[in-house]
């Protein structure tokens, strides 16, 4: 919406802005999806009325590209159909239209005082409405009381008010929360969901005891993104439903992060961090469908339902189960040999029981004061470890260490000391070593634990942004280069980086030990030379937290690129110009370096052309 049409647009309809042809539709429905909610953007206070769709293009008889082929409610009378609003609170209104909480909720309220106002006359015209039978009677009344009380931008809020439209609520914190909720009361409607509510986990009793079981409809690890985003917490779903508070997961469908195709990956997350398999599952299925009213229909595999399922390749929440194919009312919407195709070659080869058809594990947990007990040692100075119950090892490529013994002599032993492997070996095959341990060496023991190396992350800000929408949280955001032909414009993330805060803590969690970060910029050709430094507690700038100052030189190609040399041919030319120019230079700058094989350059490119 054009922002002259101000922070109140309940008048406006997401199906009014839809293409049929969209490919996005395939696209969410080849990952499992086969139902969505469309509602419209979250910068307004009230954004419009969505509608849910089938993820099917050209379902309709005629096989055509018709959006009414594409409804969820497809062959439903209109005046039938539910209704959904969709709503916006804390951030987003405040960034587009300057107001401050206080000045949203009093710009929400007015409206529906108003609406109120029209729902009570058309009340007050109907009761005076009764019993008028005969023709006569009928046209009195309607030249002394005028006909019934309609006015189309107040349609969709008096629809809210008598529990018609149903209420999903962009929101992120607990007073905005709140907020909804007393104002929901004061007025008489219900809010059926909150999206996004990233700090939902903070607050379950609150929101239970405004008694409306309001479905947060949230994501499992996306976070962090934005200060109303920055409580996010990897166990919010586990907290939530051991509070009895609904869960649901949502996608917002841009970029690669909250993408719907990979829906069924936040609910495997969610397990992941103890959200129970059965409600993990449930947050992508049935509590989404009793969200927006359709639970008589989807959300469920039973007699008389839609036949809307998907049949997987292994357990649906284990690590790359993916879709062998998608029923969608009864038709089957993935080509076979296609999926043939794309299947990874180890999963074609690969056994039930190796794909994962039982329910995968939790992430392994420990009480607070072991994990107090296990921390407190291995911060101290000299630390040593031996950790026991290791199944596999997958440090076979790693010739400096050395694993002793046979499989068949049982588990695995890691001995640590001083930050060094001193022993890995099957059976008892480390008891020596392990005896020449201090006393006070930290004693972990796994059940199916796994060895492998540290991952190294490549990112697009870790260490230069804590928070990617607020600058002020690192390094900030480089300024794109209008002169790329003078190195000495390159930026170098070596110079910003901050091996510290929640978004590091993160990573070491993932296994992440190593990362490698460039500039971070949204726009231009050159984005600037990364750097690779270490994740762990204690590193930092001054004791080897950076491995290697200078990684590599990234280019933008495609729109960043576009953003700022004007064509993608333009861009490609000044690329040409600056290794052709630096290819017979005598001086340590990033091109030259480039050009002598002495750093690599890395293109970042979204398109095959």
């Amino acid at each position: 919406m054009h922002p002259d049409f101000g922070p109140l647009t309940p008048f406006v309809r997401a199906i009014d802005g839809m293409k049929a042809y969209d490919p996005g539709a395939k696209y969410i429905a080849a990952g499992g999806v086969t139902s969505s909610l469309i509602i419209p953007g979250s910068a307004n206070i009230m954004g419009g009325e969505g509608t849910p769709v089938k993820n099917i293009p050209r379902s309709g008889p005629h096989h055509e590209y018709v959006v009414e082929d594409l409804l969820l409610e497809h062959g439903v009378p209109l005046e039938e159909r539910l209704r959904y609003m969709k709503m916006a609170c804390g951030e987003n209104p405040k960034r587009v239209y300057g107001h401050t909480r206080m000045g949203n909720a009093w710009i929400f309220r007015e409206q529906l005082s108003r609406a109120k106002e029209l729902l009570e006359k058309q009340d007050a015209w109907c009761e005076a409405a009764v019993g008028m039978s005969s023709e006569g009677e009928k046209r009195a009344f309607i030249e002394a009381m005028g006909s019934f009380p309609v006015e189309l931008k107040l349609d969709s809020t008096v629809g809210m008010l008598r529990g018609r439209v149903a209420l999903h609520n962009h929101c992120y914190e607990p007073e905005d929360f709140e907020t909804m909720l007393r104002i929901s009361h004061e007025f008489g409607f219900r809010v059926r969901a909150f999206h996004h509510a990233i700090s939902a986990w903070l607050v379950p009793e609150m929101l239970k005891e405004y008694g409306d079981n309001v479905t947060i409809a949230t994501f499992a690890e996306y976070g962090l993104y934005k200060r109303e985003a920055y409580q996010s917490s990897l166990h919010a779903g586990k907290i939530l439903s051991d509070h009895g508070v609904p869960v649901a997961y949502k996608s917002d469908h841009f970029g690669e992060d909250s993408n719907a195709r990979w829906l069924l990956l936040q609910a495997a997350v969610g397990h992941s961090f103890h959200l129970p398999a059965e409600k993990a599952l449930q947050a992508v299925t049935s509590v989404p469908a009793a969200a927006i009213d359709l639970d008589y229909r989807i959300g469920y595999l039973r007699p008389g339902y839609d036949a809307d399922i998907v049949v997987w390749d292994a357990h649906p929440l284990s690590i790359g189960a993916t879709p062998r194919q998608v029923y969608i009312d009864g038709i089957a919407t993935l080509d076979p040999v296609k999926v043939e195709e794309s299947a990874p070659r180890t999963a074609q080869r690969s056994s039930h029981s190796e794909r994962g058809v039982a329910k995968p594990a939790m992430r392994a947990e420990v009480s607070q004061a072991e994990r107090q007990d296990i921390c407190e040692k291995a911060t101290t100075p000299g630390r040593q470890f031996i950790i026991s119950g290791i199944k596999k090892s997958f440090l076979d490529n790693y010739p400096e260490v050395t694993v002793k013994g046979d499989h068949d002599d049982g588990d695995l032993t890691l001995v640590i000391a001083d930050g060094a492997v001193t022993c890995l070996s099957y059976g008892a095959g480390c008891a020596q070593t392990a005896s020449q341990v201090t006393e006070d060496a930290t004693l972990i023991n796994l059940t199916n634990g796994y060895l492998s190396p540290g991952l190294t992350a490549v990112t697009t800000s870790l260490g230069l942004l804590e928070v990617a929408m607020e600058s002020a949280t690192g390094d900030g955001v480089s300024i794109p280069m209008t002169n790329v032909r003078d190195p000495s414009n390159v930026n170098y993330a070596k110079y910003g980086v901050s091996i510290e805060g929640k978004g590091i803590a993160r990573a070491r969690v993932g296994g992440v030990t190593r990362a490698i970060t460039p500039p971070f910029t949204f726009a231009g050709l050159v984005r600037g030379v990364s750097t690779g430094f270490r994740t762990g507690n204690d590193s930092n700038l001054l004791n080897g937290g950076i491995f290697q100052p200078d990684v590599a030189l990234h280019i933008n190609l495609g729109e960043e690129a576009k953003a700022i040399e004007g064509t993608e041919s333009r861009a490609i030319y000044e690329l040409r110009q600056l290794l052709t120019t630096y290819s017979t230079k005598e001086d340590n700058s990033a091109y030259a370096s480039v050009v002598k094989g002495n750093l690599p350059l890395v293109i970042h490119a979204q398109s095959v052309v």
